[in-house]
């Protein structure tokens, strides 16, 4: 396999190796991918942003004003969305399950955070939810539990159209012996 200097080459050998036959009419797919992925790119670096600035001003200030639990909520929520984009989305497979199922993500950590970060502060006399004042019982579950049900469901449902294909990874190991070879 020679290289051409002046030839883009592409960044992963899989997506140009994908037998033929197995190719999808994706060409509106494959010219919005790399938008798909600057959108997300650009979503992590601005929910990192979020993070960081709720950082920043908890440590200037010596509290957390009222705004950066907000915006840590919401950068944690967006953040795990972007990287699911970026980590599934393939110029050579259907996107709208990764988008559903980034969505999906993005909602089930915003709306806990959302609705605990809304809700009163508790008093001594609030009730517990399984044993923990409201608020927290909602990030609790909501957050840790209700994702660790839901979400493996989502994946065995995408699992054979968003992984690679036998012959997919056939091909990769073709590039990979070819690439050892002339290096």
């Amino acid at each position: 396999m020679t290289v051409d200097p002046g030839r883009r080459q592409p960044p992963h050998p899989w997506p140009s190796t994908v037998a033929p036959e197995r190719r999808k009419d994706t060409s509106s797919e494959a010219a919005t991918t790399p938008l798909v992925k600057s959108i997300a790119l650009g979503s992590a670096v601005a929910s990192l942003a979020l993070v960081a600035l709720a950082y920043a001003a908890t440590m200037v200030r010596g509290t957390a004003p009222t705004w950066a639990a907000w915006f840590m909520a919401i950068g944690t929520g967006c953040l795990f969305g972007a990287l699911t984009v970026l980590g599934a989305a393939r110029a050579d497979r259907p996107r709208r399950s990764i988008l559903r199922s980034a969505t999906l993500i993005v909602l089930m950590l915003l709306v806990p955070f959302g609705v605990a970060l809304w809700l009163p502060a508790e008093q001594a006399s609030s009730p517990l939810v399984l044993g923990l004042p409201l608020r927290a019982a909602i990030v609790i579950y909501g957050v840790g539990i209700v994702p660790a049900l839901v979400l493996p469901f989502v994946y065995a449902r995408t699992f054979d159209s968003l992984t690679l294909s036998a012959e997919d990874l056939a091909a990769v190991r073709e590039a990979a012996r070819q690439a050892r070879e002339t290096s």
